[in-house]
């Protein structure tokens, strides 16, 4: 004789669990990048600006920005610079500038890639606008 057992199952829902939006927390924003000279040149000293937005709606911590220069055939690293990042309030807009000399692969493109808070240290609601990239072309001048 079998006997048959019966239960029954209740369905529970989870309480989804609160999720970032952009009114509660910050969110920084790869800008527009200028170089002091729009040509550079082997061996000579230049700057790259680089703005930073906070499109959030709560200040951001301090962070770190980071620049990398390489080689666009080969993708090798000509310099690698990492910038303290301020606290940008929501709304505001920072400057961060890069001091560069590159006496390596003149006549040849070269890739900027800058990235805000490469390590994610920053809790934003959108990870996926800090980064920029730029290129040039290394200019001769006095190199051989």
């Amino acid at each position: 004789k079998l006997s048959m057992i019966c239960c029954w199952l209740t369905r529970v829902t989870p309480t989804p669990v609160p999720t970032a939006t952009p009114a509660t927390v910050s969110n920084l924003t790869a800008g527009i990048v200028v170089f002091d000279n729009p040509t550079p040149t082997c061996n000579v000293p230049f700057t790259v600006g680089f703005d930073v937005a906070n499109t959030g709606s709560i200040p951001t911590p301090g962070g770190f920005v980071t620049l990398i220069d390489s080689r666009q055939a080969d993708g090798s690293i000509q310099a690698n610079i990492t910038q303290p990042l301020p606290i940008i309030n929501p709304g505001t807009t920072v400057r961060i500038n890069f001091p560069l000399t590159i006496s390596t692969w003149y006549n040849e493109v070269h890739v900027i890639t800058l990235t805000i808070d490469s390590a994610n240290q920053i809790f934003e609601f959108n990870e996926n606008d800090n980064r920029q990239t730029v290129t040039y072309v290394l200019q001769q001048g006095g190199c051989s």
